[in-house]
């Protein structure tokens, strides 16, 4: 198992990774993927969606997924999310077809939570943020 570094954006030989946070409010939702390469934060995807209920956040998550990689350029070889999906064995059967290579679909666990919480904590927050452009969806490059 590989372990997490305790650094603040970073651990050492970890695999490509997308972190997914997904926040439901009564207002606004709003998912965040954060891309992380070769073990550095390297950007960040901001999705701002309709109202939603904490009970639908497992259907949206799976949804969400399905609809983001579907256009994705590149899929990480490892998703973690932090809330399992709804259909989590289909979906990430679903993403090795798309991508060409093994895709784990994973939920926080213990070594992940503070990347997760991370995730969760953006799209918490970001749904507060201004919107862009008008499409509902930002990305950032973090340098």
């Amino acid at each position: 198992m590989k372990k997490w570094a305790t650094g603040r954006r970073s651990w050492p030989r970890a695999p490509d990774t997308d972190i997914i946070g997904f926040y439901a409010g009564s207002v606004k939702s709003c998912a965040v993927v954060l891309h992380y390469m070769g073990g550095t934060l390297y950007a960040k995807d901001v999705q701002m969606m309709d109202a939603a209920d904490e009970s639908e956040i497992p259907d949206l998550m799976d949804a969400f997924i399905k609809q983001y990689y579907e256009r994705a350029a590149d899929i990480p070889s490892e998703i973690v999310c932090s809330t399992v999906p709804a259909d989590s064995e289909l979906t990430e059967q679903w993403l090795q077809s798309l991508a060409g290579h093994k895709v784990s679909l994973k939920g926080p666990g213990r070594d992940r939570k503070r990347f997760t919480n991370m995730a969760y904590i953006n799209a918490r927050d970001g749904r507060n943020a201004p919107r862009r452009g008008g499409s509902g969806s930002r990305r950032s490059r973090i340098f």
